[in-house]
Parts: C-alpha cells; sequence; structure tokens
C-alpha cells in the first residue's frame, strides 16, 4: 500500500477494534506500525523476546524507541560486538 492508504487502513481497523471490543493480529516487518497498538509481541528466530505495550516493549529491549529496540534484540552477536 501507499502510505496514506496504509495511514488510512490503520486508522479504521483501530476505530473498528474500538467499536466492536475485538481483536486483530497485525503481523508485520514495519516495527512503526507497531507504536499504535496496545499490546506488543516481538518474535525473533521463534523465541518471545517481548510482550506488553509499546513502550513496555521498548523499554525491555532497551532502546529510546520501539524500532531501535527492535533492530538492537535482533541483530546477529557479531554485529553487536562491532557496534
Amino acid at each position: 500500500l501507499d502510505p496514506q492508504s496504509r495511514r488510512d487502513l490503520l486508522s479504521h481497523l483501530h476505530q473498528e477494534v474500538k467499536q466492536r471490543g475485538v481483536t486483530v493480529l497485525w503481523a508485520t516487518h514495519l516495527v512503526n506500525e507497531a507504536d499504535g497498538a496496545d499490546r506488543v509481541l516481538v518474535l525473533h528466530r521463534g523465541s518471545l523476546l517481548a510482550d506488553g505495550t509499546p513502550s513496555e516493549v521498548t523499554s525491555a529491549l532497551g532502546g529510546p524507541d520501539l524500532e531501535t529496540a527492535f533492530i538492537s534484540a535482533t541483530r546477529p552477536p557479531l554485529q553487536k560486538a562491532a557496534a
């Protein structure tokens, strides 16, 4: 989707979820899409790394923002040592 259509779709989904009281499971590699979620789970190679609100997950993974925390937590060990 183009950026505006993606934003519109996410906005519509958030409205529907709140109005209907349902849950939507959204799997994405675009970490910024998770910033607006009520709950975020970070999975990496079959393991659960973090679970909570976006701010809780950011804190648990040790980053200034969700995307940076995700990258840091999922970076291969050799790249972590070189950073």
